[in-house]
């Protein structure tokens, strides 16, 4: 996903960053192998994949409310 229109704007530059800390959070996750930590990591995945959907949402709307 390309966050660079959101980073180059003032009113979503600090959820694109949020966005990116998440995406690195759950790469870090998804490396785990570990079985029983997997299972700990699946569940964190799934936050943060809802986490990103907001925060997604969030930044559309904004962007959004700017054209109107």
């Amino acid at each position: 996903m390309d966050l660079g229109r959101y980073k180059d704007n003032p009113k979503t530059a600090f959820l694109a960053q949020e966005y990116e800390r998440l995406l690195a959070e759950e790469m870090e996750l998804r490396a785990i192998d570990d079985v029983e930590l997997g299972d700990l990591a699946k569940d964190d995945i799934d936050r943060i994949d809802e986490q990103k959907k907001t925060l997604l949402a969030q930044m559309d709307k904004i962007l959004e409310s700017e054209k109107e």
